[in-house]
């Protein structure tokens, strides 16, 4: 049994038609991903995965790298995206602007952390 899904590449707006094993973990999926569209130029794999979308295309799921797709339930023709789960979050300061990497599906507390960490580097810094 085989499942035939529509891969999108957000990042450069190509959709190809990939065959899957059913029984094919996520992780595996986006390396095969990656082997079948080497002229797409992507950046490093940790930074990509997969995405399920609803009908709104705003709202989804990531799909978790140790699952497999079967357990998304996922038919024949469905479109999966393949995209970055990292985002810049800009974030203004007192003393100027921060472009800060944040990973989309992270819980907010990993978030705030992260800026803490950024925080206490510029105001550390301008104190020497």
């Amino acid at each position: 049994m085989s499942l035939s899904l529509k891969i999108y590449i957000v990042e450069n707006s190509v959709t190809k038609t990939i065959v899957f094993d059913p029984s094919t973990t996520v992780y595996d999926a986006c390396r095969i991903i990656r082997d079948k569209c080497t002229e797409e130029n992507l950046g490093n794999p940790k930074d990509y995965g997969l995405f399920l979308t609803d009908d709104d295309s705003r709202t989804g799921v990531w799909l978790e790298p140790a699952r497999h797709l079967e357990y998304y339930i996922l038919r024949n023709g469905d479109t999966v995206e393949y995209r970055k789960k990292l985002r810049t979050l800009r974030v203004k300061m007192l003393d100027g602007k921060s472009n800060l990497p944040v990973r989309i599906f992270s819980p907010t507390t990993e978030i705030l952390n992260s800026f803490r960490c950024v925080h206490h580097t510029l105001f550390s810094r301008r104190s020497r």
